[in-house]
């Protein structure tokens, strides 16, 4: 007979955890939504987090999503800007901690911030971001929030993207909180909250 699957901790001592993205040499990497990012190395939550990302954590906003860069040397971390006036997403280099805004001024608001960040098959940077409860926006390709967009790495819309030279993917979404790629078929996945 099929085994009972068990649950079982593998890190605590976490403040409100809101992604983690995987490295192939094992280690963990996890937001903690008032914006540090840490690692689990060899089953030990290490002190020191990886970088410190400036957030706010009112409502639904904060550090939210995270994604290991396809070259593996960097993480992509949505947060929202530590006055509330914008969602932003940083590249932030694992092993130095540096820190910089490759993508900025997305809509922001107490709630519907989205917060998904993910990698395509094209090496091409999937983004969630949520209406900010302007239902309006969410369909109209030429303004942002209601969205999944699509970039370079750099923070450029991707040139093969649907709405020509505009960084909208996917439109017509209320809060697209979580956001993955599945591994076999390169198919983008999104929940709405």
């Amino acid at each position: 007979g099929a085994q009972e699957p068990e649950a079982r901790t593998v890190v605590s001592d976490l403040e409100f955890p809101t992604g983690i993205a995987f490295h192939p040499d094992g280690r963990m990497f996890i937001n903690e939504r008032p914006g540090r990012i840490r690692v689990v190395e060899d089953g030990e939550l290490r002190a020191a987090p990886v970088a410190e990302i400036p957030t706010i954590t009112q409502g639904e906003t904060g550090l939210l999503g995270i994604a290991l860069s396809p070259d593996e040397d960097s993480l992509f971390v949505f947060a929202t800007e530590a006055d509330g006036s914008a969602n932003t997403v940083w590249r932030v280099a694992i092993e130095s901690g540096e820190s910089q805004r490759v993508i900025e001024d997305l809509p922001a608001d107490v709630y519907h911030n989205g917060g998904g960040v993910a990698f395509d098959e094209d090496g091409m940077l999937l983004v969630s971001n949520g209406e900010s409860h302007d239902a309006g926006r969410s369909q109209d390709p030429t303004v942002l929030g209601g969205k999944i967009y699509r970039f370079e790495p750099n923070g450029r819309p991707a040139a093969d993207n649907p709405f020509e030279g505009n960084a909208a993917y996917a439109i017509g979404l209320r809060n697209p909180y979580g956001l993955t790629i599945d591994p076999v078929s390169g198919d983008a996945f999104v929940t709405e909250n």
